[in-house]
């Protein structure tokens, strides 16, 4: 293994050496860009993390992470255990797919269409169609696509047409640096290459009604063309500084938000960029990613990151606004005031009461949680100064028995994932049991077990944060 690092070092040493010779001798194009305001001020809040051991054996190398927004499902390309995961939003396993069932060898990509839950899967030499729970249906037809038999496919993009039948599938690919477009019957519509400026990767498509874009690693640029093949932008810098590359290995488009969301592997970092490629902010690090691998957005804006450890981790950035009070101008004093006439005023109405909620039901409507309840180092006893929290939470349970609820246990960092796994899971089942003996109907809660919370800025108080049960209603059914 040291020898291994050794000579990944050696490699990383020769391409950068490489790429800062290569833009003095082949400068890139300038491209106009939007007013930019420089780097956003950020709070980053870690939201999860799940490792899908209840599949049987726990995630490994996740080399892709697919959100499928219409169904709250998150597709994780785990090639190291031949198969595909699939979860919740929430980290919940829900089913795998082995390469084996469903006739797959050495998959590269997946992608799904959105219409019927089919899932495309691209391995170097074709293109495999499955049902949403992975049964094998067919190959896609390639044999009119040029140098079909050299193919190396690394990514594929679908975008079902107008009817509602057939579909575009953009094909990325590397060696020659190839970006193909199909129909779904497999009629070649255009082909883009090196006359275009595409180098030897085509990773990670995305395409919208004016641009497909996509990343090139081992050029370390991002490139961003028109539907007619005209290079819109292009930008990628080696550099260790913000924004900079020093081995890219994935990239995520938002598209609603014009945000590119790129996964750093030797720098350890997520770095976002605005459509235009000035950095916005990025954040990891050693402390937080082990080779991170794979990044992916979801439609509540949450950043699912993959790296070797195993665990997909969850975050929230918070964007912080800087805002400057201006101070009002002196008021000039008004005169002294004349002695009033002595006027009896009439006796006031009194204002009708506020309504008030009490603080579960705030907490519902604004967080879409309840109370939740902390632990002490290593313990699943529930504290008596916590147990007012449980108790308010089982009378708006009581009060609303359409709403139904995860139960999600964590620990904090310390420990191992096994241990940790255990005690987070019998947390949640020691607070679900209290709910029962107060009147809470058990088939409305469903234990949800996290393991350990990885933190940050490890001390006392965020430790003692993340040992914790908290309530996320998932169901609320109320007229």
């Amino acid at each position: 293994m040291t020898v291994f690092f050794k000579r990944l070092e050696s490699f990383t040493l020769i391409w950068a050496l490489f790429f800062i010779v290569l833009p003095a001798l082949f400068p890139q194009s300038v491209m106009s860009a939007e007013p930019y305001s420089g780097p956003l001020s950020i709070r980053l809040k870690y939201l999860f993390g799940f490792d899908g051991s209840v599949s049987g054996k726990p995630l490994a190398w996740v080399d892709q992470i697919l959100v499928d927004n219409e169904r709250g499902e998150v597709y994780l390309l785990d090639k190291s255990n031949r198969r595909i995961v699939v979860a919740d939003f929430a980290g919940v396993y829900l089913y795998q797919i082995k390469f084996s069932d469903a006739n797959l060898t050495s998959p590269s990509a997946i992608e799904l269409d959105p219409r019927n839950g089919d899932i495309y899967v691209a391995e170097p030499g074709r293109v495999a169609q499955l049902s949403y729970i992975g049964v094998y249906k067919s190959d896609v037809n390639l044999s009119r696509i040029s140098d079909k038999d050299k193919l190396n496919i690394q990514s594929i993009r679908l975008v079902p047409d107008a009817a509602g039948k057939g579909g575009t599938l953009y094909i990325g690919e590397g060696g020659k640096g190839r970006l193909i477009v199909i129909n779904l019957n497999g009629d070649v519509i255009k082909e883009f290459g090196r006359a275009q400026g595409i180098g030897y990767n085509v990773k990670d498509i995305y395409v919208d009604n004016d641009n497909i874009a996509f990343i090139d690693p081992t050029s370390f640029v991002i490139l961003r063309f028109g539907h007619d093949g005209a290079l819109k932008k292009q930008f990628g810098t080696l550099s260790s500084l913000l924004g900079g590359f020093s081995m890219p290995s994935g990239l995520y488009v938002d598209g609603g938000a014009r945000r590119i969301y790129v996964v750093d592997v030797n720098r350890m970092m997520v770095i976002v960029f605005d459509w235009d490629g000035n950095p916005l902010y990025e954040f990891g690090g050693p402390q937080i990613f082990s080779w991170p691998r794979a990044v992916a957005v979801d439609k509540n804006g949450h950043i699912y990151v993959a790296d070797n450890s195993g665990t997909i981790r969850v975050f929230e950035v918070v964007e912080v606004k800087n805002i400057i009070v201006e101070e009002p101008p002196p008021i000039a004093l008004p005169p002294a005031p004349q002695e009033p006439p002595q006027v009896v005023a009439p006796e006031p109405i009194p204002a009708p009461p506020p309504i008030v909620k009490d603080e579960v039901e705030k907490m519902v409507e604004t967080e879409a949680k309840l109370l939740p309840v902390y632990f002490d180092t290593g313990s699943t006893s529930i504290k008596k100064a916590l147990r007012d929290a449980l108790d308010k939470n089982a009378e708006w349970l009581n009060k609303n028995p359409d709403v139904s609820v995860n139960v999600r246990g964590y620990a904090d960092m310390r420990g191992s994932d096994k241990f940790n796994l255990e005690l987070s899971n019998k947390r949640a089942k020691a607070v679900m049991k209290y709910l029962v003996s107060k009147g809470v109907d058990a088939k409305r809660m469903k234990v949800v077990s996290f393991g350990r919370e990885m933190t940050i800025n490890p001390n006392e108080e965020t430790l003692a944060m993340s040992r914790r049960v908290d309530f996320f209603v998932v169901k609320q059914d109320r007229p």
